[in-house]
């Protein structure tokens, strides 16, 4: 089976030679490379332009699904894998994805994303591999998505994925151009998932990436993440995958707003006891985890505030994307664009 990667990339500089050196030091080649630029501002085409790959461009600025969409226009791979211009493939990347996909058995793979190995030592980047829910994916064991068993599962990123072209055609072989910043690959794996195809997770297959090191960083990786898993719930509202985040993220906000109105009359006890079992009782329960799994005493301390925090800018970022949607749905119903 020929085999197409697609790299989605803008201003990426800075890491898009290291990623195009490991595609080219694969044991099993590529048959094609597909670079798609999204209007780079830095150096990012002069450095492609080194190299042995198809170079794309989309229109400019509008994001890395149409880039990823672009790419898929123009692949002839029966295979096609997908990755990002801040990762590095190992070696045997490309080998354990045709190996798994090769057998028929599974229409997508995907596996972790790990930290570059020279910041996996700094604090954050380790943050977001052993957090409560992890930012980025680690998988320990073999799994199979299905439709019976994904609302409990952890699909894999775009930035480490790979799928079978036959089977993406029947699914729809396309990439939510309007879901930007989070939640990019659901809408296209919810697709595989409900024609009934299997999605493969192997702790085989992994890449390094970038991740965030800076907390200002990684706290706007989550608010655009957030704004994400509500495009996404906005355009497959039915799917599992979609609904319970969104769910609690609705029903918190909604309680804290209605206690918080009951507080403004005098009853505070409502509010009291709402802020009790979702604040302390949790951070108390998160430490007790951690412990658990025997990590130091510095990261059963933080991380439970990093929990805290980060899932309340995940949670701003769905909302602000919420409230910008029903804020046009009005205006628009208000004042009706007349053609």
């Amino acid at each position: 089976m020929k085999v197409s990667v697609i790299i989605p990339v803008k201003n990426g500089e800075k890491f898009i030679e290291r990623l195009l050196e490991s595609l080219l030091e694969q044991e099993v080649k590529p048959d094609e490379i597909i670079v798609v630029d999204d209007g780079s501002q830095d150096g990012t085409v002069e450095i492609v332009e080194k190299y042995p790959v198809k170079l794309l461009h989309t229109e400019g600025n509008r994001g890395a699904n149409r880039g990823r969409n672009i790419g898929l226009s123009k692949a002839s791979g029966d295979i096609i894998a997908l990755i990002d211009a801040d990762c590095i493939a190992p070696k045997d990347w490309l080998k354990n994805i045709k190996h798994e996909l090769e057998t028929g058995k599974y229409a997508c793979i995907g596996g972790s994303v790990l930290p570059f190995p020279e910041i996996k030592d700094k604090f954050l980047a380790q943050y977001a591999n052993e957090a409560f829910f992890p930012i980025m994916p680690v998988y320990q064991k073999e799994r199979v998505i299905n439709r019976d068993n994904v609302v409990k599962s952890r699909l894999p990123n775009s930035n480490n994925m790979a799928f079978l072209r036959e089977a993406a055609l029947k699914a729809g072989m396309y990439f939510d151009e309007d879901i930007r910043g989070g939640a990019e690959e659901h809408g296209f794996l919810w697709r595989l998932i409900e024609k009934g195809y299997t999605v493969k997770i192997s702790p085989k297959l992994y890449i390094y990436h970038n991740h965030r090191t800076r907390l200002r960083d990684l706290l706007k990786q989550l608010y655009n993440y957030g704004k994400g898993l509500f495009l996404f719930f906005k355009k497959y509202p039915r799917s599992p995958v979609a609904y319970p985040p969104s769910l609690v993220i609705i029903s918190y906000y909604t309680m804290l707003v209605f206690f918080a109105f009951l507080a403004v009359f005098g009853y505070t006890f409502p509010l009291f006891s709402f802020l009790v079992l979702t604040i302390p009782l949790p951070l108390s329960l998160l430490m007790a985890y951690y412990a658990w799994r025997k990590l130091p005493l510095i990261k059963c301390i933080a991380y439970p505030f990093l929990d805290m925090l980060t899932k309340l800018v995940y949670s701003i970022g769905f909302l602000v994307a919420a409230f910008k949607t029903f804020t046009l749905l009005i205006v628009t119903k208000i004042f009706p664009v007349r053609k």
